[in-house]
């Protein structure tokens, strides 16, 4: 049925308008329009737009953006591609696809390779949080300490996989640090346990954007080692198009309230992170000490991240 609809929707478009206008928020969750596609932002999640003015032959395209870093074409059948984009007072040919255009430091560059997407965000990693649903699952429990804490996690593990299962029909893997499969890297990991409670996140710690104190989460040099304190974030994944989420507890109160940050529904409105303070429970979102998304180099940024200011000792 997908397929019938793609091809026949294909038959039917319009031609495209002399003017038109790409827009998003965030380019997991956008695909393109005239044949091009918005793939990083400036500022994440804040609003981007191209505005496309086509010459009368439409082989010229002059745009105008707002909030862009990257943006590529993309072939569609029966939608033509112009010959010559103009960003300002710049003139670049469209070559054979896939190429897409960057704002470098010095001005607007044609890139030709996803060598950027190793160490960038991109579509498949734009998040937020949410988007670790978006592909295979493996939820990975923390073993180290006592045989309670370890059931606890365990638990954990299994509450999460069972309330996809009932509320999507979602059924993730569920495994030990001590017990992952050979191909774990292919899969979407959530790491439920600190680096000093889960060997797998303490292995993963040399590529994630939050670093830890024992079992206290650090951003941006601040510590957040209150007891009763957890935090759940996304970072890169094993490879480009994979993720990784994180669930710590500065103690196993503080891992219950990670665990609680979860967002087991698109419904629930979820960061890239988010640090859940003691009064956070009863005082809702007043009880959050750091919450927002990461910057496309997949570190904080305070254009897109807050930080209470009764962390700061």
């Amino acid at each position: 049925m997908q397929n019938f609809f793609v091809r026949n929707a294909i038959k039917s478009l319009p031609p495209l308008p002399s003017q038109f206008t790409v827009a998003t928020e965030n380019p997991a969750t956008s695909e393109s329009k005239g044949g091009i596609r918005i793939l990083q932002l400036s500022i994440p999640f804040r609003m981007a737009y191209i505005n496309v003015q086509q010459s009368p032959d439409g082989r010229i395209w002059t745009l105008t953006l707002e909030n862009v870093r990257r943006f590529g074409f993309i072939s569609i059948p029966n939608i033509n591609r112009p010959t010559t984009v103009y960003i300002g007072s710049l003139q670049f040919p469209v070559l054979s696809l896939p190429i897409h255009f960057f704002n470098s430091p010095t001005g607007w560059i044609i890139i030709s390779d996803d060598s950027w997407k190793s160490s960038e965000r991109h579509p498949e990693t734009y998040g937020p949080f949410w988007q670790i649903i978006q592909g295979p699952l493996l939820l990975v429990y923390g073993t180290a300490g006592s045989d309670l804490e370890t059931s606890t996690r365990y638990n954990y593990a299994q509450w999460i996989a069972n309330t996809l299962y009932y509320k999507g029909r979602y059924a993730p893997m569920v495994c030990s640090d001590a017990q992952l499969p050979p191909n774990y890297q292919d899969f979407n990991l959530v790491l439920i346990g600190g680096p000093t409670t889960n060997r797998v996140t303490d292995k993963y710690l040399p590529m994630s954007p939050v670093q830890f104190q024992n079992r206290a989460p650090i951003i941006q040099n601040i510590i957040f080692n209150t007891p009763a304190t957890g935090i759940a974030y996304i970072s890169p994944g094993y490879s480009s198009d994979r993720l990784v989420a994180v669930l710590a507890g500065t103690d196993e109160k503080g891992l219950f309230k990670a665990l609680m940050l979860f967002p087991t529904s698109s419904g629930v409105t979820m960061p890239d992170y988010a640090v859940a303070g003691p009064d956070w429970g009863w005082a809702g979102s007043a009880g959050l000490l750091a919450a927002g998304f990461w910057n496309n180099a997949w570190s904080f940024s305070s254009d897109s991240g807050y930080i209470a200011a009764s962390t700061h000792f």
